[in-house]
């Protein structure tokens, strides 16, 4: 079968892969607005980019000890558990732009840990779901798996049924 880590090696394990997915082993994590995820070119172009961070001290200026960032921007940083997220729905991008984006502000693209933060993420994209169909996930393709950003196993994973 096939192995997923985030696009830092990191375990996945979960996942909320729409029924057939990921039906190929190319492209770029997508989550869509029903909170399920699929596999899209890397180079399709997306209304939106979730990022995230530990909601622990880094080393940026605009950062306090155990609290979000402050919003910059367009992005409006809320927290969730030991994270703090920034939705940003309103730009066309690559998932590398994306990927970009989130670095610039501290942060790396989505990952979804478990049905929990699925649930958390789905319910904010909901609010944006006329104007953003999905996010880009912080998932690629490494070798002959799929990755996430921060080196973390998939364990859980919400794929489309049509991808897998």
């Amino acid at each position: 079968g096939r192995s997923f880590t985030w696009l830092g090696d990191e375990e996945v394990k979960y996942s909320n892969w729409k029924d057939g997915e990921p039906n190929q082993m190319a492209g770029c994590g997508h989550m869509t607005t029903t909170g399920q995820w699929t596999m899209t070119p890397c180079d399709a172009k997306l209304e939106a980019a979730i990022c995230q961070i530990k909601d622990e001290p880094v080393n940026h200026q605009w950062i306090y000890p155990g609290l979000c960032p402050r919003s910059v921007g367009e992005w409006a940083w809320v927290p969730y558990r030991n994270h703090c997220y920034a939705f940003n729905l309103q730009l066309v991008r690559l998932q590398q732009d994306a990927r970009s984006s989130c670095k610039k502000m501290g942060a790396e693209l989505l990952s979804i840990l478990d049905e929990a933060e699925n649930g958390f993420i789905w319910e904010h994209i909901q609010t944006y779901s006329e104007q953003a169909h999905g996010a880009w996930l912080g998932i690629s393709v490494k070798g002959r798996g799929l990755v996430w950003n921060e080196d973390t196993e998939m364990t859980f994973t919400n794929w489309e049924s049509h991808n897998v």
